[in-house]
């Protein structure tokens, strides 16, 4: 399968069926459709990158705005 869909549609598919307790039922079909996902992901995180390569992100927000931990971990970075 991996040869087939690529290791990392094989993880996402492996990671959206798994709950503790669970069998999972692998089908081909699955793989496929996660593998489709997976590259929707890695597209739109090409164009960012090619579309973002001038953008200045370290520009400081206003004041008056405050930011949960989430979004204060994700600028730092």
């Amino acid at each position: 399968m991996i040869e087939k869909y690529g290791a990392d549609a094989f993880r996402v598919t492996l990671a959206a069926f798994a709950a503790q307790g669970r069998d999972v039922k692998m089908s081909e079909a699955r793989i496929e459709g996660y593998r489709h996902f997976v590259n929707k992901i890695w597209n739109t995180a090409r164009f960012a990158l090619i579309n973002l390569e001038d953008v200045d992100i370290s520009t400081e927000l206003p004041s008056d705005i405050s930011l949960s931990l989430a979004d204060r971990w994700i600028r730092h970075a």
